[in-house]
């Protein structure tokens, strides 16, 4: 993988900007890659187990935690649509 990485870069253009930009398309590429791999191979089950007991009340798990417009607002979010989002973009706007 590192070599292919540094064939790809030897083969950019020699402008900073885009010799920069190749090198950040590439490590982000890199690191899904390495993520995608863990999740895969179930090496991130113990972080997922805890995030979502942490969102959970401790004594009924089926329980989330917050107000009742926190779980909908998530699930918004997680998505990538529907109110929240739109209200979140509006404001950065």
């Amino acid at each position: 993988m590192k070599q292919l990485l540094l064939s790809i870069l030897k083969s950019v253009p020699q402008e900073p900007l885009v010799r920069i930009t190749a090198l950040v398309l590439a490590t982000g590429l890199w690191s899904f890659i390495e993520i995608t791999n863990n999740v895969l191979e179930c090496d991130t089950r113990a972080f997922d187990d805890s995030a979502v007991r942490i969102l959970r009340q401790p004594t009924d798990l089926s329980r989330p935690m917050g107000p009742s417009w926190l779980p909908e607002a998530g699930r918004d979010v997680a998505a990538l649509g529907g109110v929240t989002v739109l209200l979140l973009v509006i404001a950065v706007l």
